[in-house]
């Protein structure tokens, strides 16, 4: 079975998931929705270093539906009780990925310090079966909104 998550990001989950779960989904195979978030987290790298005129909002298009498909792979797994063990190592590692891709546009500091804490947060999750992990790319899009849109 897939970790388990902490108490008070279940009861987070469970409270914000409680009327999309509701809406009509359609029943894909969550592990592609979660492929499919890491085009756009490299879509959004390759946006971000060209020389387009309109590469801020497009690169944010990028963030925002790469975040909103990682939520929608897990809301979609728990809707059609597809989670498992393989879909969540699928689903971490998609993330870690995307996060790669996105913090490659960036400073070192102190986005690969965090890209490796997290790397580092997904192996001892594995062991503990607990998903101990923290939202890097929310993180990041919030800091891009802040430097870059607003």
């Amino acid at each position: 079975m897939h970790p388990q998550r902490l108490n008070f990001v279940a009861k987070y989950r469970e409270y914000v998931d409680r009327y999309p779960l509701r809406l009509p989904l359609f029943k894909i195979d969550p592990n592609l929705i979660s492929f499919i978030s890491v085009v756009f987290s490299l879509l959004f790298l390759i946006i971000w270093q060209s020389d387009l005129p309109q590469k801020i909002p497009i690169s944010f298009t990028c963030l925002i539906f790469g975040a909103m498909l990682d939520w929608l792979d897990g809301l979609t797994a728990r809707k059609y009780h597809l989670a498992s063990e393989k879909g969540w190592v699928v689903d971490t590692t998609c993330d870690r990925l995307s996060e790669f891709f996105i913090i490659l546009s960036f400073s070192f500091f102190p986005w690969f310090y965090l890209l490796l804490w997290n790397a580092l947060l997904s192996w001892i999750s594995w062991f503990a079966k607990k998903q101990i992990t923290f939202p890097l790319r929310l993180i990041f899009l919030i800091y891009f909104l802040i430097k870059f849109v607003l």
